[in-house]
């Protein structure tokens, strides 16, 4: 009977083992995975600077993924859209503090 524990016991710690060195290699695998994509965008980003200066498109769209490869900078509207949203939420403070000076 002891020694049916004994291997229950190592089967268990192998498998413990087993499970930590699978864990590790995914977490590799997906590190390098990462690091593989990350320097292919750059790549491909640093081709497609070089490849407009010449073409002057304003867009270069993809199939798959992020839709995006490139945009002309002059459709960026993230400031715009920060400024609404900050007037707005000041517009929500004022609106609120008002209220409260009503009570």
């Amino acid at each position: 009977m002891q020694w049916s524990t004994s291997s229950r016991s190592c089967r268990t710690s192998q498998q413990q083992s087993l499970q930590d060195l699978q864990a590790r290699l995914e977490g590799e695998l997906a590190n390098e995975t990462q690091k593989y994509n990350e320097g292919l965008r750059d790549s491909l980003m640093h081709f497609l600077d070089k490849y407009n200066k010449d073409k002057k498109y304003d867009l270069i769209l993809t199939k798959q993924g992020d839709n995006i490869l490139y945009a002309a900078k002059r459709f960026d509207i993230t400031n715009d859209v920060i400024n609404g949203l900050n007037k707005g939420y000041k517009s929500t403070l004022k609106a609120e503090a008002k209220k409260d000076e009503k009570k």
